[in-house]
């Protein structure tokens, strides 16, 4: 059985934590508060401190790439 580990009240198995290392999932520095139904995260920090030229850019060039 495999030895459960704790990390912010959510218990992940020690072989998922290698595999997530192994694959490079990380966690995020600060939290994300906000998304979209487009599959977009920002944190609140991200929106705050990005122009929303620069905002409203990066959100169309998604969708620009998958047409």
């Amino acid at each position: 059985m495999n030895k459960r580990l704790q990390s912010d009240d959510v218990q992940i198995s020690e072989d998922k934590k290698k595999w997530m290392q192994a694959v490079g999932i990380r966690k995020f520095h600060r939290p994300m508060r906000y998304y979209s139904r487009a599959g977009h995260i920002y944190s609140e920090e991200h929106i705050r401190d990005t122009p929303l030229e620069e905002l409203i850019a990066g959100y169309e060039k998604t969708f620009k790439q998958t047409k």
